[in-house]
């Protein structure tokens, strides 16, 4: 069984991130928006980042090689609002649902704590 399989099974199963953070809301009954892989990371092993956008607001998720856990940044416009880590593809799902369906930041952080760099000084969409 490779690493990756080890870690992430659901990734592994799904073929990406972004099919397996789509799965993951379609059976929590979530709306995370547009998930799409971006585009010119194939050298860095594409399946491994996702791009999550609602609107203005975009979350981009990737995946630690190392050990399972899955990094999230969140972004309105070309500003960074936040960044963090996750143990879980449910709360990478979670995140990004309350963000996209109006959560300030600041309330989703509090209410689904990722470890990392909060925002600076704002409660901003």
């Amino acid at each position: 069984m490779s690493v990756e399989a080890e870690l992430y099974p659901e990734v592994v199963a799904h073929g990406t991130l972004a099919r397996a953070v789509s799965a993951a809301a379609a059976r929590r009954g979530v709306d995370v928006g547009n998930v799409s892989t971006p585009a010119g990371y194939e050298h860095l092993g594409a399946w491994r980042f996702a791009v999550i956008e609602c609107g203005a607001q975009r979350m981009s998720a990737y995946l630690s090689p190392a050990e399972r856990q899955f990094g999230i940044g969140i972004a309105r416009g070309p500003r960074i609002r936040g960044e963090g880590t996750a143990g879980s593809l449910d709360a990478v799902v979670d995140v990004a649902a309350a963000w996209c369906a109006g959560m300030p930041l600041r309330q989703a952080l509090r209410r689904f704590p990722l470890p990392g760099k909060l925002p600076m000084g704002m409660d901003a969409r």
